[in-house]
C-alpha cells in the first residue's frame, strides 16, 4: 500500500531567494523551485514566515503566508511548489520564488494517508494526459449505465458517448488542470493490444462506429485507469460559455442542477469559497463497468477527503445522481460530517411550463438526485 509522506519544514524564509512579480489574471501564488534530494512520493509542507520587500512595478509590500506544499516531480532532485497566499494589498498577481538553498528546518512531522485499496491500485492525481481516458470513464459509465440518463436518452447511445466524449472536454480539462482531480490506476492492467502497452494506454472510439454497445466501448478503453473523482476550486468558476456542448449533449444536465440551485436555501455567503484553497467542488464520479463492485469509488471519495482537509480545505461540494454516491457522501469517515443541502426525486418532481400546464421534466428516471455537503473543518 502506498504512503504519502508529508514532512513539514519551518522558517523557509531563511536564506537566498529571487522574487519575480507578474501580474496574471486573479492568481494570487507563489510557485517555488527548491533543490532536494528525496525518494519519489514524498510531499513536502513549507511553512514560510514573513516575507519583506516584495517589489511591484508601483508598490513595495510584504507577504504572509500560510501552509505550503512542495510536490515531488518526475526528476528526484527537483520539487515543485505551487502555493496560495494573500496579499497585503489588492493587485493580485503571481509571485515566482526561487531558493538559491534548501533553508534549515525545525522538526519534522510524518504523516501517512493510505488508500485502504488493495496493492494492485495505485490513487494518482490525475494529469493533462489523462484527459481523454477520464473522459471516455465519464461518458461511458454516465450514457451507458447512470440511472438518469441511458433512461432519459435512450437512442443512439454510442453516438452520445462519441459526441460527450468531445463535449466534456472543457469541464473535465478545467478540473484536472486544477490539480485536485485523482485517479485510481491498476498495477496490473493487462493490455488488450500491443500498441496500447507500447503508449501506456489507449483509447480506440471510432466515431463512425454508432452501432457499437456499451460493451465493444468498454473493451476499446485499453488503459490502466479505472476511476475518476474530478473536482475544482469552487474560487475558480466553470466557464458556462463553455459547458454549453455538454449541455446540449445532456440537455436535462443544467436543468437537474438548476432545480437543485433552488431547493439550496443556504446563504451562498456561508459556504462559498472567498478566496482560493477553501471549497473543493467535485463533479464527475465514475469507475469502468469492469471494475464496479469493488469498493473503488468509496475508498477514493474517502481518501479525497482526508488529502484535501490535510491540505487545509475546509468543504467538498459534490452533486450524487446514484444511490451508491449518496450512501459514501452522506456517511463520511470521522472527524468529517455531511449534509445534504438539496434534493428531489426525478419521478415526483413537477414543475409549471410555459403555458401554465404541470410536467415531469425528467421522467422517466426514476432516481433521487442529492447535493451533499461535506465539513472538512467545523
Amino acid at each position: 500500500m502506498r504512503e504519502v509522506r508529508r514532512l513539514i519544514l519551518d522558517n523557509a524564509s531563511h536564506g537566498e531567494r529571487t522574487l519575480m512579480a507578474a501580474r496574471e489574471n486573479h492568481a494570487r501564488s507563489i510557485e517555488s523551485l527548491v533543490s532536494l534530494r528525496l525518494p519519489p512520493g514524498w510531499i513536502v509542507d513549507v511553512q514560510l514566515g514573513h516575507v519583506d520587500a516584495v517589489s511591484w512595478p508601483h508598490s513595495t509590500s510584504s507577504l504572509t503566508s500560510g501552509l505550503k506544499e512542495l510536490v515531488l516531480t518526475d526528476s528526484i532532485s527537483s520539487l515543485h511548489l505551487v502555493v496560495l497566499s494573500f496579499l497585503s494589498f489588492s493587485v493580485a498577481a503571481q509571485l515566482i520564488v526561487t531558493f538559491s538553498s534548501l533553508p534549515e528546518y525545525q522538526h519534522i512531522h510524518i504523516m501517512a494517508i493510505e488508500s485502504g485499496l488493495p496493492s494492485r491500485y495505485e490513487i494518482r492525481v490525475l494529469e493533462s494526459k489523462h484527459q481523454d481516458w477520464a473522459s471516455a470513464i465519464v461518458m461511458h459509465s454516465n450514457i451507458f449505465h447512470s440511472p438518469v440518463w441511458p433512461v432519459l436518452y435512450p437512442e443512439g447511445l454510442a453516438e452520445r458517448a462519441y459526441v460527450g466524449l468531445s463535449s466534456a472536454g472543457y469541464l473535465v480539462e478545467h478540473q484536472i488542470s486544477s490539480g485536485l482531480s485523482l485517479g485510481v490506476f491498476d498495477k496490473e492492467y493487462q493490455f488488450k493490444n500491443p500498441e496500447s502497452a507500447a503508449t501506456g494506454g489507449k483509447l480506440y472510439w471510432d466515431s463512425k462506429d454508432k452501432g457499437a454497445d456499451g460493451g465493444k466501448l468498454l473493451d476499446q478503453m485499453d488503459f490502466p485507469l479505472v476511476s475518476v473523482a474530478l473536482a475544482y476550486d469552487n474560487f475558480n468558476h466553470l466557464d458556462m460559455e463553455k459547458m454549453k456542448p455538454l449541455l446540449t449533449t445532456l440537455p436535462a444536465f443544467g436543468p437537474i442542477y438548476g432545480v437543485l440551485a433552488k431547493f439550496d436555501k443556504r446563504d451562498p455567503a456561508a459556504w462559498e469559497a472567498k478566496g482560493p484553497g477553501e471549497v473543493v467542488m467535485r463533479n464527475a464520479t465514475s469507475t469502468r463497468r469492469d471494475y464496479e463492485g469493488k469498493g473503488i469509488m468509496k475508498k477514493l471519495a474517502h481518501y479525497m477527503m482526508r488529502d484535501v482537509a490535510a491540505k487545509g480545505w475546509r468543504g467538498i461540494q459534490i452533486e450524487c445522481f446514484s444511490d451508491a454516491v449518496i450512501h459514501v457522501w452522506t456517511n463520511p469517515p470521522a472527524p468529517y460530517r455531511s449534509e445534504e443541502v438539496s434534493q428531489f426525486h426525478t419521478w415526483s418532481y413537477e414543475e409549471e411550463n410555459e403555458k401554465g400546464e404541470m410536467v415531469h421534466p425528467f421522467r422517466p428516471a426514476k432516481q433521487r438526485i442529492v447535493k451533499v455537503y461535506c465539513y472538512l473543518k467545523e
